[in-house]
């Protein structure tokens, strides 16, 4: 019978020993008594280091009063507690760990010691905040598609319907001349708008697969301005805005880019601002920031301001603050993520400066 019970201790030991789990044992008062080698694996501490002193050594104030009261509780009552919360290693880093934790009796019934079996599930927690996190993402992403959807084809129907029905009224018999190039202006307009959309489509996709070439030469300020303030100024003038240009007598400095995409950013952030803007001004500028030798561009408007929670999400594509067909603004999402993405591209980036009601103010910085 003695050779029995020390082959069973033998293999007990020889268990805990080998165990991937960590295992501690305390005595009735809580103060560690045994540990096995995966404890020191896990923890860092070694039997020694923490021989004799409390549990708490390794949580300390993570597991909550109402938590640690109902442990204590059902380990006084004689039963066990299982549950999961965060302990710290001997480096100072964080873990998770899930316990089941009993209490020893003796032949009374009285609690002599306490046994922890605990496991380290601090790599599953990862895994399931991150599972978490990508379903939320694919469900933002499908909702995100279905409003692009949705606003793409409002987008593109609206100057479709302009040019098929003014194309019949032009069908008429009985227009006069200014009837005539009021209906031709009308479906011009109607065409750019929808060339614009088709335009930006083929741009994001040319950015979102690395299809977008750089062709860098050297050229002023004024001559930039000078193309933008042609692109732009009788759109503003439709809007009764003031178009304001700021070059900080910059005019003829030089800047080593892309000439193109330059007119091509500024030119949408430009109607953007417009677009968003009742009443005031948009300014347009440029200043040299001497602290990392670059040029900070700079758009402002006295428009209606994107609230703070949204001044990142806009740079995303197809993203609009208002995703409602019944919004007062036209547009799918596509400029500022463009803007993005050419200025990324030309070894800059963008910000936005913004407060509802009053006006935002979009930044970006190219390298001389």
């Amino acid at each position: 019978e003695r050779k029995q019970a020390e082959e069973k201790l033998r293999l007990l030991s020889r268990a805990v020993a080998d165990s991937s789990l960590s295992i501690v044992i305390s005595d009735a008062d809580g103060n560690i008594v045994f540990t096995n080698p995966s404890f020191t694996r896990i923890t860092g501490y070694s039997a020694e280091e923490v021989h004799g002193r409390k549990m708490r050594i390794l949580n300390p104030g993570k597991l909550s009063l109402s938590d640690s009261e109902k442990l204590w509780s059902a380990i006084r009552s004689g039963n066990y507690w299982s549950g999961e919360y965060q302990n710290r290693k001997k480096s100072g880093e964080n873990y998770w760990e899930k316990s089941d934790i009993s209490p020893i009796l003796n032949s009374k019934g009285e609690i002599t010691n306490i046994m922890s079996i605990n496991e380290d599930i601090t790599e599953s927690k990862k895994m399931l905040e991150e599972l978490v996190k990508a379903k939320a993402q694919a469900e933002e992403s499908d909702k995100l598609k279905s409003a692009f959807l949705q606003n793409m084809s409002h987008e593109i129907r609206t100057p479709l319907n302009g040019i098929l029905g003014f194309t019949s009224l032009l069908e008429m018999d009985d227009l006069d001349v200014e009837e005539k190039n009021e209906y031709i202006t009308l479906i011009k307009r109607s065409s750019d708008r929808l060339q614009l959309m088709v335009d930006n489509i083929i741009e994001v996709s040319k950015i979102s697969t690395g299809q977008v070439h750089i062709k860098k030469k050297q050229f002023t300020f004024k001559d930039l301005f000078f193309v933008i303030h042609e692109h732009t100024d009788q759109f503003a003038n439709d809007f009764n805005l003031n178009l304001i240009f700021e070059l900080n007598n910059l005019d003829n400095c030089k800047i080593y880019s892309d000439k193109v995409k330059l007119e091509i950013i500024l030119n949408s952030l430009v109607i953007n601002a417009i677009k968003f803007t009742k009443s005031g001004s948009v300014t347009v500028g440029v200043l040299e920031n001497h602290n990392d030798d670059t040029w900070l561009f700079f758009v402002k408007d006295t428009g209606i301001g994107i609230d703070k929670s949204f001044h990142n999400k806009i740079f995303e594509n197809f993203f609009q603050v208002d995703g409602s067909l019944s919004r007062h603004y036209e547009g799918a999402g596509m400029g500022l993520p463009i803007c993005k993405g050419l200025i990324e591209l030309l070894g800059g980036k963008i910000w936005v400066e913004s407060e509802v009601g009053v006006g935002s103010t979009f930044w970006f910085s190219l390298p001389k």
